[in-house]
């Protein structure tokens, strides 16, 4: 390529940079400092090039705005261009001036004075960094973490047996996705009897890292979710297990996993767990404390199972959960979320009470006084949770939207919200009340006339898939329902400015007179015209059309079941079933009577007419699922007429034959 050709490129696919000065002043501060290779990684300085780290972070989001490695010849200097150059290109955000600088070391300082003085930005001073110190630990653990020499069996006490049952239990969490639903800053507490409670926070919100992180004191998580943080770098008592791809696991521990075939959820769920001692020292964690990192990974999946809607409702969800120990025996756990860590630190309490949904999830509105209300009387509803927890399984599976990607915040939080207004609002339950017909019954009586008038027409939602027709901003949008043909005034100043005609809103509208809707913040947006199968689906509306949309739109079903490969696993998937449809009145057998039935019946369809007879299935999915988790069984179970083997096991020995 010759010159000036290169030149030509160079203009064309650079656009000049602006002046510093011209930037906007953002009010925020940034951080910086330096620190060599050897002290981040923790190992001796004859081990590691001469590098040094030199990074900015915005103190308030503890975001990196810059990060490079240099010689330590280069710095103070270095760092300080660093800055000038994360101004022009952050790492997050438009360019930007911050209103303050805060670095540590006087030399670095004087570096960045000299080429901020006219920019309208103040150096100052400060010996504790907060959001810079965490985001150095991170690193520093996950460099620990990553040595090539590390071994899974390096720990005091543990054996290959040890490590199977930890991967099992690694493997059930990560399937469970706590991350979809808990934030990297909500904090649950555990309790295993006779002992003092311990703390775990959900890794993976932010879409970047998944894991667990195990704290031993309140008071210290407190301060690390505060950004109270000692200097120079925040030494942390926590046991922590992070999962990665294969190739960034150290080439010993990838050996030793494929040697032992220890079980996997996925090619890139691979567990690594450390402890990070108080004095800031990383080092394998012991037999007893890989078993406490097992239990407590069990514990949650099993939780998040059970409570993942009162979880997205952002209710504070307490459960006991029961696991099997190292050793078979059941072990007893409790579970709250989120944890008040009473007295460590209040603040935290009312941090974690001002929790609201996604910022992306924007254009829905956000929910009106008056839902709010109605919402909170539910949770006073004696069998509100367990009424939700049951509905759950019926919508999606185990209370998680399958068809959500894992790092798709807004899009879990978009499903649950659906679901838990199609829970609240269309469900007709045993007696022919849904959850907000009985909710407001309880409270008609404090009520005048007008105001229960007013509070009933938000009991009865419209729930739907609606074509924008019009927008007139700062006033409303005008919709057509597709399903039940009928063009629709929405009263919605905010939503107003963000949709656009021709788009389509999957969800409920509340109405609030004879031909006003508002909309809830469950709606769904698609910035296109409806899909032609959601044109061509059957007339009909809510709770009849709720969960068929979800089903036909989204694929919630019962093929999930189809691919469980043990008897194990459909016994685990049905006991959840069980449990979920007991706690709301519902009493179907035990899996070990189940199988009993199963080995005395010639034909499925009169153990299935023995077994539905009585039952009484609240939705249509709900024998769907039944009669799948059924026929697996029967499928699975070993027979005496066949040889002590299963009838999928005779019918593959057929096949391999043939």
């Amino acid at each position: 390529m010759s010159a000036n050709r290169k030149r030509t490129r160079a203009r064309v696919g650079r656009t000049p940079s602006r002046p510093l000065s011209r930037l906007p002043l953002a009010q925020v501060g940034w951080e910086g400092d330096t620190l060599s290779m050897a002290r981040l990684a923790q190992l001796p300085e004859a081990e590691l090039p001469e590098y040094s780290l030199a990074m900015w972070v915005e103190a308030d989001t503890a975001t990196v705005m810059a990060a490079r490695f240099f010689e330590p010849a280069e710095l103070p200097e270095a760092a300080a261009e660093l800055l000038l150059e994360a101004m022009r290109r952050p790492g997050w955000g438009r360019p930007r001036r911050p209103v303050s600088v805060f670095v540590r070391d006087p030399g670095l300082a004087r570096a960045v004075q000299s080429r901020v003085a006219t920019l309208e930005i103040d150096v100052v001073l400060r010996q504790r960094l907060s959001a810079w110190d965490e985001l150095a630990a991170e690193m520093a653990a996950y460099l620990a973490a990553h040595r090539p020499e590390r071994s899974y069996l390096a720990g005091a006490g543990v054996t290959p047996d040890t490590m199977a049952r930890f991967f099992a239990a690694a493997a059930a969490y990560y399937r469970a996705k706590p991350w979809a639903l808990l934030d990297d800053d909500v904090p649950l507490e555990l309790r295993f009897a006779g002992e003092d409670p311990i703390y775990a926070v959900v890794l993976g919100g932010a879409g970047a890292v998944y894991g667990l992180s195990i704290f031993f004191s309140a008071q210290e998580l407190a301060s690390l979710i505060e950004q109270e943080l000692p200097l120079p770098l925040p030494a942390r008592d926590t046991l922590v297990v992070t999962y990665e791809r294969e190739e960034i696991v150290p080439p010993r521990m990838r050996a030793e996993r494929r040697s032992h075939r220890w079980p996997l959820a996925g090619p890139a769920a691979i567990p690594l767990t450390y402890r990070q001692m108080p004095d800031g020292t990383v080092r394998e964690p012991d037999a007893r404390e890989i078993e406490r990192m097992a239990q407590v990974l069990l514990g949650l999946a099993a939780f998040v199972g059970r409570s993942s809607s009162e979880i997205a409702a952002r209710w504070a969800v307490s459960d006991a959960i029961t696991i099997e120990d190292f050793t078979g025996a059941p072990l007893a756990v409790d579970i709250v979320a989120p944890a008040p860590l009473s007295g460590a630190a209040p603040q935290l309490v009312g941090r974690l009470a001002r929790r609201t949904r996604p910022e992306a999830a924007a254009p829905p509105p956000g929910r009106s006084p008056l839902l709010e209300e109605i919402r909170e009387r539910i949770m006073e509803l004696p069998h509100g949770r367990a009424t939700v927890r049951r509905l759950a399984w019926s919508f999606f599976r185990e209370g998680t939207p399958e068809y959500v990607e894992d790092d798709d915040e807004v899009g879990h939080w978009l499903a649950l919200s659906r679901f838990l207004d199609w829970a609240h609002f269309f469900v007709r339950l045993p007696g022919g009340a849904t959850l907000a017909e009985q909710a407001l019954d309880m409270l008609a009586p404090t009520l005048p006339p007008d105001e229960l008038e007013r509070r009933r027409r938000f009991t009865h939602p419209r729930y739907s898939v609606y074509e924008v027709r019009k927008v007139d901003p700062g006033e409303g949008l005008v919709v057509r329902d597709i399903v039940q043909p009928e063009t629709l005034r929405v009263r919605e100043r905010r939503a107003s400015y963000q949709v656009r005609k021709g788009w389509t809103l999957i969800g409920p509208l509340f109405p609030v007179g004879d031909d006003e809707y508002v909309l809830d913040s469950a709606i769904t947006p698609f910035d296109r015209p409806p899909p032609r199968r959601l044109k061509e689906m059957p007339a009909g509306g809510g709770e009849e059309f709720a969960p068929a949309l979800e089903a036909v739109f989204y694929g919630a079903n019962a093929e999930w079941i189809e691919e469980l490969e043990s008897r194990a696993e459909v016994k685990q998937a049905y006991q959840e079933f069980r449990e979920a449809l007991a706690g709301a009145g519902q009493q179907l057998p035990g899996y070990a009577q189940l199988e009993r039935r199963i080995r005395a019946t010639d034909r499925p369809a009169e153990l299935l007419a023995q077994a539905m007879g009585p039952a009484g299935w609240w939705t249509e999915i709900e024998p769907t699922l039944f009669l799948a988790l059924l026929t697996r069984a029967w499928n699975l179970t070993p027979r005496r007429e066949l040889g002590g083997r299963s009838p999928l096991e005779v019918h593959s020995e057929a096949g391999d034959s043939a």
